[in-house]
């Protein structure tokens, strides 16, 4: 069964009482695809309990006929500023599978380090923590392999033009030549006036696109201080030449050339909210927003009646110590939204 956006996860699951006189006796799981059954298998096997007392396996009787609310059900891992190893991962994605998650986003680089190997530009993992701390292609593709047995689509994310300090350790020429640090946000940005910076990310893309199966390809482009590259003569000079107009004009070409190699690889690329929150309706819209802060609660209406899918992150941060876990599990992608549009909220992470 293909494993993409949209896949079929329903279920019946029909156990039968044996002391009904005319109980078959058996249980019964019906599933039009694979990774239906194996959802309805995941509820079966959290209805099993054992009896100390009479020393027997028991389960409830019943039927279920269960399917998804939401397409995309997901979990972001950031495997750059905290490396784990495979074995990990993988006890991660089995825990994903128990409650019935069906996506990893695997944030895999950003400005930390650059852990992933590609055959196509070597010199990025020189970017990683450590030799040690690095996924070789057989990693990555066992882990994909993994998730896929389990019903785990798996989308990578590869940040851009910010977050980029990891990229130009093992090639500098990647970065301009000045660093524009504002609060938190990583100072490190993609040159976009270097055709080298172009010929790498479409190698990259296309070696990624082969590799990552899934039809979702995200391209980050959050907090980025795009007036820095103002700073930068070289780029002054290419947007002169370009007629590009202002540093936000730089900003909406990146991320549209990185979107329209995505696409070309046949990939539906994701990025987060302040790529909206800067263009507006100038954003393609094939292209998928995920929405992290907490704002965009407030302009989640307009975005999808503007045309846009959209995915929610915003309520469910697990490094934001301070959120309570009973809010995040009352958060509501739905909630106050209303009209034909609503197909458009993909689900959440």
């Amino acid at each position: 069964d293909s494993l993409d956006s949209g896949f079929d996860e329903h279920y019946e699951l029909i156990i039968h009482d044996p002391a009904h006189q005319h109980s078959c006796n058996e249980i019964i799981l019906r599933s039009s695809r694979m990774y239906g059954a194996l959802r309805g298998l995941e509820t079966l096997s959290q209805m099993v309990t054992y009896n100390y007392y009479t020393d027997e396996y028991q389960t409830h009787v019943g039927i279920i006929k269960d399917f998804p609310r939401f397409q995309h059900r997901g979990m972001l891992l950031d495997t750059s500023r905290h490396w784990h190893p495979v074995g990990t991962i993988k006890l991660f994605l089995l825990s994903l599978s128990f409650a019935k998650y069906n996506v990893f986003h695997w944030h895999i680089v950003d400005e930390e380090s650059f852990p992933y190997q590609s055959n196509v530009w070597p010199n990025l993992w020189n970017g990683s923590w450590s030799d040690y701390e690095r996924y070789s292609e057989q990693d990555i593709l066992d882990i994909i392999a993994f998730a896929t047995d389990l019903g785990i689509r798996v989308i990578p994310e590869f940040d851009t033009p910010g977050h980029a300090g990891s990229w130009c350790v093992g090639y500098p020429q990647l970065c301009i030549k000045v660093q524009c640090r504002t609060a938190h946000i990583p100072p490190h940005l993609l040159d976009p006036s270097k055709a080298f910076t172009w010929k790498l990310i479409d190698g990259l893309w296309e070696e990624a696109a082969q590799r990552f199966t899934d039809s979702f390809f995200h391209l980050g482009s959050d907090e980025v201080p795009h007036d820095c590259y103002n700073s930068d003569r070289e780029v002054r000079e290419w947007t002169a030449q370009q007629g590009i107009v202002g540093t936000k004009g730089v900003y909406a070409y990146f991320v549209g050339q990185t979107a329209s190699i995505a696409q070309k690889y046949g990939k539906t690329p994701i990025v987060w909210n302040e790529v909206y929150d800067t263009l507006g309706t100038k954003l393609d819209k094939n292209i998928v927003i995920e929405l992290w802060q907490g704002k965009e609660r407030n302009i989640r209406q307009r975005i999808i009646d503007e045309g846009y899918r959209i995915i929610i992150s915003y309520g469910w941060y697990l490094d934001h110590l301070k959120n309570k876990w009973q809010d995040m599990y009352l958060e509501e992608p739905m909630a106050d939204l209303h009209g034909d549009n609503t197909h458009r909220v993909l689900g959440g992470e």
